[in-house]
């Protein structure tokens, strides 16, 4: 055998091998600047040994303020973090890192964020002192982070270059029948869709939350019946990766078929690209992502256009409400009617300042409330609050109220505005999915028959009165609203027969706190009357009236006054 020729056959053997184990550099991240998060894509060809180097700020000292990590782009899963990885150097602000780890075959994508806040990682006491001390003197962070730097090496794949928004979300996007991602501040997004038949849906949604409230809202409503089936809330949802307030939910929800709409809403700071805290692991899927969990149901899975039905199916609304304002509509419900009730309002510490409700025309009583603890964050600041879903209403007619404050109003906000900035106020609409409004008309009480009185709105220095007359023996409901204080009322009702006799006053021990101020009182009572004629009267004093309050104002404001009405 020619020795030559096998000589020649062996070193290629040796170079082969040689270059088969040699690292080729497929992403690397540098130069990024506070409040920035970078990343790189890269693809490897099969499963392989990866090598990462890196180096960061000191989590000791520093927290999160620089972190790096891979994602696996097809499931969006965190494969490694900087956290983890093998330090082999250090200095008194950096450390250096160099690990190895098995990854199989495909995409991934390389991240490394600083931010701009150092204080947004997990800490005790202690450890923020520890920071506090370590960074003091510390004049330009520019001259540090320059340092910072992510490499990823191995020998058998590519480099796809940076990874644009553009590209994660159309990664996001495959399979998906709504995906709403990358999203901003101050933002507000719907998809609709509709389920040919009942499926699971994986949802994939990431946003701002604590556990005292969201500031990124993410939910799905049944376009059908108008109601919320699903809703990102921080007890369902679990860490993001980076700031505390990063939180995800990505599982499945079992979905009946039908027609629902996707709804992002963001509020004005921490979202993508410009995140005030540490970013989380998937920072461009900021928003959400609805897929059917079994590629076998894509078929019976299809978008749709969105018509808000805000627009479509209102039959009441109490829009644009400013400063000190209350107002009132009437509409009757020729048949047991489900009811989306859409209201943004203020309120914080547990309770509303401006709000909404609903009465029964006939009898005044409250039907529906606008409370807190039933609201969710309406975008903006924290006290912005939003009221969504179906509320079951009887046959019958009602009125419904919205009452402000003197502050934080339409055009006149105080702090950051709510994104629904038109609705401030309350909207009613046909929650039967096809926007059927023919069995709702409107209500005036000035034409309803079975009321025979009504004093409303009283202002200061009145004296109003009107009459009735009963054609027979009957029983009357009597709701009035007025003034009380040491047990003696300063704007009441009062009652009379044809020769001038009382039969029914309103005296404070038969009222009730009426809600605001203590000296808000009210009446609810029933009253049996002989046939004949009557005279209701009603008398305020010189303050605190119908939009002339001089504390707080009762929960049913345009009631201040009497109505009594036929109950038999």
């Amino acid at each position: 055998m020619n020795l030559s020729r096998i000589f020649c056959a062996l070193l290629s053997l040796v170079l082969m091998g040689i270059y088969s184990g040699h690292a080729t550099e497929l992403a690397y991240i540098s130069g990024v600047e506070l409040g920035d998060v970078e990343s790189e894509a890269f693809t490897l060809n099969s499963d392989q040994t990866v090598t990462i180097n890196s180096v960061a700020l000191r989590h000791d000292k520093f927290g999160d303020q620089s972190t790096a990590w891979i994602l696996n782009s097809e499931t969006r899963e965190v494969v490694w973090r900087v956290r983890d990885a093998k330090k082999v150097d250090r200095t008194s602000k950096t450390v250096e890192y160099e690990d190895e780890i098995d990854l199989d075959a495909g995409a991934y994508e390389l991240y490394l964020g600083v931010s701009e806040n150092r204080w947004s990682g997990d800490h005790n006491v202690f450890s923020l002192l520890k920071m506090v001390i370590h960074s003091t003197g510390i004049d330009d962070w520019d001259d540090i982070i320059e340092v910072l730097e992510v490499t990823v090496s191995a020998p058998d794949g590519r480099s796809d270059g940076r990874n644009s928004l553009r590209r994660v979300q159309e990664i996001l996007a495959k399979d998906a029948i709504v995906s709403i991602t990358g999203v901003g501040d101050s933002e507000s997004h719907a998809g609709a869709f509709k389920l040919d038949r009942d499926m699971d849906v994986n949802i994939y949604a990431i946003g701002e939350l604590k556990r005292k409230g969201s500031y990124d809202s993410a939910w799905l409503v049944d376009l059908d019946s108008g109601k919320t089936v699903w809703e990102l809330a921080y007890r369902k949802s679990e860490r993001a990766g980076g700031a505390k307030k990063n939180r995800q939910f990505n599982d499945t929800v079992h979905l009946k078929a039908g027609r629902y709409a996707a709804q992002y809403l963001s509020d004005d700071s921490h979202s993508w690209p410009d995140f005030n805290l540490a970013p989380p692991y998937d920072p461009m899927a900021w928003g959400i992502t609805v897929r059917p969990a079994a590629k076998s149901d894509l078929a019976s899975a299809s978008p749709i256009d969105y018509d808000d039905p805000l627009k479509q199916n209102a039959f009441v609304k109490l829009t644009r409400m400013r400063d000190n304002m209350h107002r009132s509509e009437g509409f009757t419900l020729a048949e047991p009617t489900d009811v989306r009730i859409f209201a943004v309002g203020e309120g914080k510490k547990r309770e509303m300042y401006d709000y909404g409700w609903i009465v029964n025309a006939r009898t005044l009583k409250t039907v529906w409330e606008m409370e807190y603890r039933d609201t969710k964050h309406a975008g903006g600041n924290e006290k912005n609050r939003l009221f969504d879903d179906v509320v079951r209403l009887d046959a019958g007619s009602y009125i419904v109220h919205f009452a402000t404050d003197g502050s934080h109003s339409y055009r006149d906000w105080n702090l950051p505005a709510p994104f629904y900035k038109d609705k401030w106020g309350i909207t009613l609409i046909a929650a039967n999915g096809d926007g059927d409004l023919s069995k709702i008309s409107e209500y005036d009480p000035d034409d309803d028959e079975n009321i025979l009185v009504r004093i409303a709105d009283a202002d200061d220095h009145e004296f109003r009165s009107r009459s009735f007359t009963l054609d027979r023996d009957q029983s009357v409901g009597i709701y009035a609203v007025g003034e009380g204080t040491r047990r003696e009322m300063s704007d009441y009702a009062w009652i009379e027969d044809a020769d001038g006799d009382t039969v029914w006053e309103m005296t404070y021990r038969k009222t009730r706190h009426a809600g605001g101020a203590r000296k808000n009182r009210q009446v609810r009572t029933k009253l049996d009357l002989d046939a004949g004629e009557y005279e209701v009267f009603y008398v305020t004093d010189g303050s605190h009236s119908y939009r002339r309050w001089n504390a707080d104002p009762p929960f049913d404001q345009g009631s201040w006054g009497i109505m009594v009405s036929s109950i038999d």
